[in-house]
């Protein structure tokens, strides 16, 4: 679908990247939200990373708490004006990926 894409490895989704302002998750965040906003939607669960590429851009990667999803993350690139741009989910190596597929 527009929007979306599928990281796959070994032939398995592994991570799904998301390009689209129609696409949010389950708590309302998605592109255009403000970093503050996400910080408020997961209190506690983001850690925050310098952006490789975009000055003043920034990494927010929640890491949940539950034991049972330890694999697996969440994670928002902002834009030097700390606006998500993109964000994607998967296994926890996966989306820590900078580049991802072409």
């Amino acid at each position: 679908p527009a929007g979306i894409s599928f990281m796959v490895s070994n032939s398995r989704i592994v991570r799904v990247d998301i390009n689209t302002e129609t696409i949010t998750t389950p708590s309302g965040a998605g592109i255009g939200s403000s970093a503050d906003e996400i910080k408020a939607l997961y209190p506690g669960k983001i850690e925050v990373s310098v952006h490789k590429y975009v000055e003043n851009g920034q990494y927010l990667r929640f890491v949940p708490t539950d034991a049972t999803d330890q694999g697996y993350r969440l994670l928002f690139e902002t834009d030097e004006k700390g606006r998500v741009t993109t964000f994607r989910s998967g296994f926890t190596d996966e989306v820590g990926y900078v580049e991802g597929c072409s």
